[in-house]
């Protein structure tokens, strides 16, 4: 938080980031069990978290395919463009805007694969001839279901509108409060900016 305030750029605030997910993951693989090789979202090989080398990083990367999937669906669904976006690069074959939008709700993965790493045994999962990790359909099934029952988990969330208590906040599932983020995106979007100070920007 000290550094952010002194990042004017891109560069400088994902400087940041990749610092801070550095520590993140080293303490995250520390509350994994040691034999499952959990040390680092990089394959040991590579560098990249793509390719996992071990079942943790693979099931991370399910986790996170599943949110991409499930964020891509609401973006799509409220007529955004998800090629176009704020914080991530803009590259033809990636949407942008749906890793920005996943950012928040990486630790609903992260969790799950914390439930499931006590019960993953060495039948669920082999390498490849090149080192990658393949997990076994039963483990997929066996981590959806907990993705499944995190990701319907209720929390208190700030709601802009509906049914609320005297607090302003509404008791809605994770998996609701992605949804609302969404419309709420495009609600800044689109009214963000009054449209007087939008057109002097404009002509500026």
């Amino acid at each position: 938080y000290q550094k952010l305030q002194y990042a004017h750029t891109l560069r400088e605030i994902r400087k940041i980031e990749s610092e801070v997910s550095f520590v993140y993951y080293s303490t995250l693989a520390k509350l994994i069990r040691p034999e499952l090789q959990f040390h680092s979202r990089h394959n040991r090989r590579t560098f990249r978290p793509m390719d996992a080398s071990d079942v943790i990083n693979g099931l991370l990367n399910y986790g996170y395919g599943i949110l991409y999937t499930e964020v891509s669906k609401q973006l799509n669904l409220l007529g955004l463009d998800c090629y176009v976006g704020f914080y991530h690069a803009i590259h033809p074959s990636n949407f942008a805007l749906v890793y920005d939008m996943i950012e928040p709700f990486r630790h609903l993965v992260d969790r799950s694969v914390l439930e499931i790493q006590a019960e993953i045994r060495k039948k669920d999962y082999a390498f490849s001839k090149e080192g990658i990790v393949v997990m076994t359909n039963e483990l997929k099934m066996r981590y959806i279901r907990i993705l499944s029952l995190v990701c319907s988990q209720k929390r208190d969330y700030k709601a802009k509108g509906g049914i609320r208590k005297k607090d302003g906040y509404q008791s809605m599932e994770e998996l609701t409060i992605v949804k609302m983020k969404c419309i709420e995106l495009k609600e800044f979007i689109l009214h963000g900016i009054p449209i007087p100070e939008l057109e002097s920007k404009l002509h500026c």
